[in-house]
This record gives structure tokens, sequence and C-alpha cells, in this order.
């Protein structure tokens, strides 16, 4: 059975396109992951694209690294 995951990716950019830092949001469970380096985001991607295959449950994240700072997404705050 085919599956699909959706994650809002968020970049803020350097005058000379490096990206400074970002955020990646599960749009299912609202596990969101700001991060410094893109390697991260990609860890937390993976983190729960593979959790989410072996479970029905949403991820508890417990496997990614603790530098990766993560925040619960309430939709009712504006974002800038």
């Amino acid at each position: 059975m085919n599956r699909y995951e959706t994650f809002v990716v968020r970049l803020w950019m350097e005058d000379d396109s490096a990206v400074r830092h970002g955020e990646v949001r599960h749009v299912t469970t609202g596990k969101e992951l700001r991060f410094l380096q893109m390697e991260q985001a990609f860890d937390f991607i993976e983190s729960i694209a593979t959790r989410q295959h072996q479970s029905a449950e949403a991820p508890d994240n417990s496997d990614v690294s603790p530098d990766h700072r993560q925040i619960d997404f309430d939709p009712r705050q504006s974002r800038g």
C-alpha cells in the first residue's frame, strides 16, 4: 500500500543564498523541529517517516538527536 507524509519546511536564507536556519513541521502530528543544519531536518523527516511506516501511532521522536529543538505546533498561534 502506498502512502505519503507531508512536511512544511521554512528556510531563513543569508544574502548569499546560504541557509542560516530553518524549521520543519510534520503536518499530520504537528511535531516541529528548528534546525541550524539541513542534515538535522533530513534526520527529523526520516525518523518520522520511518516510525510512521512501522507504526500507525504518532511518533514520539525519542530517537531524534537531543540537539534538535522540538516544539509542538499550535495552528491558532500566528507565525511571522
